[in-house]
């Protein structure tokens, strides 16, 4: 593309003394656009000539413009009468162009889809140029910049106006913009309905949908067999689960599809069967379980009393207790058209014995530090002592230690019962010389509650 210039290979100020004029020729300039040629001095009977490739408003006047057509080298000349004498000055100027031709907007498409995206770019003319964007009403996008491509959606439908401004400010002068415009036209889409039966919704068994569609309309329904007429179908499926029933419309190129999801089930009753342990320990997970009864079978637990969390899936649970003692588990299983089935099971859950370790935090290389814990009030119970490195004797709930190297140390304390147990960690930092400490310093004379 090229690019509008103004060289002015020679600019003259003519002086002549007495009554000389004066001529003022501009530095610079763009094809098309007006230049400012002037004089100054006591000069009559002004007469300019720019060429036949230009146009001037007023070319008998000291002061005019003139508008260059074309790109090329002009001589320009002035005459005039100063001092009883004809005078004439001329001066030689290169008109280049280098202003914004005319850019072109590049579709894909004359015409989109109501919500389809369309590729809208420009045809890029070079650096140093900017692009400005307007997509016209109902657009996704309403402006933006750069060559492209954009991608834009339409919400309305109707004619689409896009606009393209591109311009810069060329070397020899300010060229003006060049704004363009193409239209799109957004098409509607066909509008699509389906309805069917909801509940139970047996294997083997014909089941009636509708559609109506101002489009031509396709029927999916997966592994679904389908017969009848074009606006109601009669399917039926072999296999029970999720299904979908789908009607794809098409209007003038432009589709939509519409969906409607069913639960098919086959037509036996479900059994509610536990499996499980028997015995588990408080505050440890138990794995519970329900035989699978297939798709379409709702699980409904109650754990009893004493439950701390729950977790797992609607058949597969996890189940903590915080309390010790005999629980009973219930589990109704229900399907539609199916009475519900209940199960129980039950299990013994195990008190478990547990600790909480004391002591110092900070102590010194070789010293002996004790370190205990409130003793269970379940007889019985067996404590372990882990002092991550430390030596020392202990008495059940209570221990003295001490550690040859500095770092950061975990003693532990283990109580078990009847094979449940639990296990408390107390950390303490062992430094080579000694542990620091808190001091206050409270000055003389001052009321200890201000």
């Amino acid at each position: 593309m090229n690019f509008t210039k103004l060289f002015i290979l020679f600019s003259a100020i003519f002086t002549f003394s007495n009554a000389g004029a004066q001529i003022e020729v501009p530095k610079s300039g763009c094809l098309g656009k007006e230049i400012a040629f002037t004089t100054k001095g006591r000069g009559t009977n002004f007469n300019w000539d720019f060429g036949q490739d230009a146009t001037t408003k007023d070319k008998f006047n000291s002061e005019t413009g003139a508008t260059f057509t074309k790109a090329g080298k002009y001589t320009v000349t002035l005459t005039y009468t100063s001092g009883g004498r004809t005078v004439t000055e001329t001066v030689e100027i290169t008109i280049e162009d280098c202003c914004v031709k005319p850019v072109g907007i590049n579709l894909s498409v004359d015409s989109v889809c109501l919500g389809s995206m369309v590729g809208i770019s420009g045809n890029n003319v070079g650096a140093g140029y900017f692009y400005n964007w307007s997509f016209g009403s109902g657009s996704s996008s309403a402006t933006s910049d750069g060559v492209g491509t954009h991608y834009v959606s339409y919400n309305t439908t109707g004619n689409k106006t896009i606009t393209l401004t591109v311009g810069q400010t060329c070397k020899c002068g300010d060229c003006p913009d060049t704004t363009i415009t193409k239209n799109i036209y957004v098409k509607p889409n066909p509008t699509v309905s389906i309805s069917g039966p909801s509940g139970c919704l047996y294997i083997n068994t014909g089941h009636s949908f509708t559609g109506s569609s101002d489009g031509t309309m396709v029927w999916s329904a997966g592994d679904g067999a389908m017969s009848g007429s074009n606006s109601t179908k009669t399917i039926s499926w072999s296999t029970p689960g999720a299904k979908t029933v789908c009607i794809t419309s098409t209007l003038n190129g432009c589709s939509v599809t519409e969906c409607l999801s069913v639960n098919i089930i086959d037509n036996s009753c479900p059994t509610a069967t536990i499996n499980g342990v028997t015995t588990g320990c408080q505050f440890s997970p138990i794995g519970i379980s329900a035989v699978d009864q297939g798709f379409g079978v709702n699980y409904s637990w109650d754990f009893g009393a004493g439950v701390q969390s729950v977790s797992g899936s609607t058949n597969n649970k996890s189940v903590t207790y915080n309390t010790s003692g005999t629980k009973t588990i219930r589990l109704i299983v229900s399907k539609c058209g199916c009475t519900n089935d209940t199960s129980f099971h039950t299990i013994v859950i195990k008190p478990t014995p547990v600790v909480n370790v004391s002591g110092v935090t900070c102590g010194v290389v070789g010293t002996n530090y004790v370190f205990s814990s409130v003793p269970s009030p379940l007889s019985g119970v067996v404590y372990s002592w882990n002092t991550g490195g430390g030596t020392g004797s202990s008495t059940n709930t209570s221990i003295t230690s001490s550690w040859s190297t500095t770092g950061a140390k975990s003693i532990c304390l283990t109580s078990s019962l009847n094979g449940c147990s639990s296990t408390d960690c107390h950390a303490v930092s062992i430094v080579g010389a000694s542990c620091p400490t808190a001091s206050f310093n409270i000055p003389s004379g001052q009321c200890g509650n201000t």
